[in-house]
């Protein structure tokens, strides 16, 4: 489901952990905690580092006591962000990460100059509840439209 909203405007945020952006010396983190928090291969983790400093990304990262427990990125382009790359790490889910990384990744995006925000995750089904869609509504996202998502015949089970 894609989803959309204006970077300004207020997200209710109840969390604990530090929120930060983050510059290259982090990129290592930011990676590994993407693809950890994802479930994805370690070679993924190199390739998510590499967006941290780069031109139009905004990367932050969730501290629990100065360990990274959470990420996200944002890129930004002219009057528009997209959202992407949020993963919190199993040892520290429902803690509120999400939520404060959407609001910071949104701030960030507003003091950029962009004034429309969009991010995406999974169909709401209701045999798959899904926190990452309660997490984007909680923030003020609207439902934009279902994107078909398409896989190769080689990755199929």
């Amino acid at each position: 489901m894609k989803f959309c909203r204006p970077c300004d405007g207020p997200v209710q945020i109840a969390s604990d952990l530090e929120i930060r952006v983050i510059g290259r010396e982090l990129g290592g983190e930011f990676g590994r905690v993407v693809a950890e928090g994802f479930g994805l291969s370690t070679a993924v983790a190199s390739w998510v580092s590499a967006l941290v400093g780069r031109a139009n990304w905004v990367c932050v990262m969730a501290f629990a006591e100065a360990a990274p427990v959470a990420a996200g990125a944002v890129y930004i382009k002219g009057e528009y962000a997209w959202l992407g790359f949020g993963a919190t790490l199993a040892s520290h889910r429902r803690q509120g990460a999400q939520t404060a990384l959407i609001a910071r990744r949104l701030t960030e995006a507003a003091a950029r100059g962009a004034r429309i925000a969009v991010t995406e995750t999974g169909e709401r089904l209701p045999d798959k509840p899904s926190n990452s869609y309660r997490n984007i509504l909680r923030a003020g996202f609207e439902e934009a439209y279902l994107r078909q998502n398409y896989m190769s015949p080689s990755t199929q089970i």
